[in-house]
């Protein structure tokens, strides 16, 4: 029996440079793509296993998973990024999380990954992020760079306090780092820099690479 193969080359996406809407939307087509063709796959894979075996194919049955289904390969991101929106950010967030149901997903960070990068590498668990030797991480509140009334300044800073509420929970959740480590850091209103051994000590990756 021969069965349609997966594209390996195609299982790697790179977030280099500023977390924007043109990132957002390369990176949440490309898991979209990555996820309907897998399932195309798939299904084309249990007919041809379903034509050969016929009714024995119900015995090759895991928890609702063909065996085709069983190996999909994982994908790998890398990433490389001081920050950008947080919005384009929690988007990529959700899409990550998403695909990681779906696959494994095996982030690998080089260079810079800085503030709303740090909660796009947290959508996947710390068994599956790494880093290189001379990445730098950071931490800080979120920013805005509106103008306008006192009120609209008010409503402004509420929103970014509640963005930074939520970063700050992912990091809390998902690393070593205490929430009344980021109470301090957001008091402070300072930058947090992190190298790679005070990364994994933290528990935002598990290793460097």
């Amino acid at each position: 029996i021969e069965l349609q193969q997966f594209e390996l080359k195609d299982r790697h996406l790179y977030l280099f440079g500023d977390i924007d809407n043109d990132m957002a939307y390369d990176i949440i087509k490309s898991i979209n793509n990555i996820i309907l063709k897998d399932k195309e796959i798939c299904e084309n894979n249990n007919k041809a296993i379903k034509t050969i075996f016929g009714d024995v194919v119900s015995n090759i049955m895991v928890h609702d998973k063909h065996i085709s289904e069983l190996n999909i390969p994982d994908v790998t991101v890398h990433i490389d990024s001081v920050g950008g929106f947080c919005y384009e950010g929690f988007a990529i967030y959700d899409a990550l999380q998403r695909l990681n149901k779906h696959c494994k997903v095996n982030i690998i960070v080089t260079g810079t990954c800085m503030s709303m990068a740090i909660p796009v590498i947290l959508s996947v668990p710390l068994e599956q992020r790494k880093c290189t030797k001379y990445t730098t991480f950071m931490i800080h509140q979120c920013s805005s760079f509106v103008s306008g009334k006192t009120s609209e300044l008010e409503d402004e800073a509420k929103e970014c306090k509640r963005l930074t509420d939520w970063v700050y929970d992912i990091i809390k959740d998902n690393t070593a780092i205490t929430k009344d480590e980021l109470i301090d850091n957001y008091d402070k209103r300072k930058d947090w820099i992190i190298d790679a051994e005070q990364a994994v000590e933290n528990k935002i990756v598990l290793e460097i690479l």
